[in-house]
């Protein structure tokens, strides 16, 4: 948790410092990997613009602009984000997956190629968001393991992972 202090009980080992890495929109970029979409190195921005139809955004429009992100890639695209491209790219993306998905009885995990929802009678919304988590998880391992390949006999190690960011214990020396 980001806003309870729980995160202030992970301390630096002596002659280090605590470094975290961290995706920016890092679902949102995945899925433009998906969807053979080119995005700007700031989604978040760029989609909030065209969200609230304005050409600068302050820190209320940034964060709402995340919300709907999300909102919309997890729930479900409503016609007033439909129109973005990406969005109508998203939507089409989901709607085949889904049609293998019904035509196959599962659909294979993109990194490793997986089986997901073998047995289970999921909606779109949920199988999509199986196949985002699951892509996260393995694109996630193949980082980890070069990360740990390099950091490989020095003092600076990675200490914890979550979802989108890493945090390193880095060695001063």
């Amino acid at each position: 948790n980001k806003s309870d202090g729980t995160r202030n009980m992970i301390i630096a080992e002596r002659d280090s410092i605590l470094m975290e890495f961290d995706y920016s929109a890092f679902h949102i970029k995945l899925i433009a990997n998906l969807i053979n979409y080119p995005l700007p190195d700031n989604p978040h921005e760029y989609f909030g613009k065209q969200y609230l139809n304005k050409e600068i955004l302050d820190q209320d429009d940034y964060d709402l602009s995340k919300a709907i992100s999300f909102k919309v890639v997890y729930g479900g695209i409503d016609d007033d984000y439909a129109i973005i491209p990406f969005f109508k790219k998203v939507y089409e993306f989901r709607k085949k997956l889904y049609e293998e998905y019904k035509k196959n009885g599962f659909i294979r995990s993109i990194v490793f190629e997986r089986p997901i929802g073998k047995g289970k009678n999921l909606p779109e919304h949920k199988l999509f968001n199986y196949l985002l988590q699951s892509y996260e998880t393995e694109y996630n391992s193949v980082i980890i393991k070069r990360i740990l390949n390099y950091l490989y006999n020095k003092e600076t190690k990675l200490i914890l992972y979550t979802y989108d960011s890493f945090l390193f214990n880095l060695n001063k020396h």
